[in-house]
């Protein structure tokens, strides 16, 4: 479906009738887990959301977060799987 010039994809149509009831808080949802997990903002493409938002950032900031201090040292990479139900 297209909702303000972009579009998007539901798994079923019960979903597509839940977002169309409500996209604005499901986009608010979106951009709330990019707030907790930065790497999402370039996967979603939701840089004009996060202007100051750059991929080195991220890594920086994660770098640290897993002690790394002065970003010398590679962040602890998440682990992630695609799934899909049949």
């Amino acid at each position: 479906m297209r909702y303000r010039s972009r579009y998007y994809g539901c798994v079923d149509p019960p979903s597509v009738a839940a977002f169309l009831a409500a996209p604005d808080a499901y986009l608010g949802s979106v951009l709330e887990a990019a707030k907790r997990a930065p790497e999402l903002i370039h996967m979603l493409r939701l840089q004009e959301h996060f202007p100051a938002a750059s991929i080195q950032e991220i890594m920086r900031q994660g770098s640290q977060a897993a002690g790394g201090g002065g970003g010398t040292s590679a962040p602890q990479a998440r682990h992630l799987d695609d799934s899909c139900i049949p």
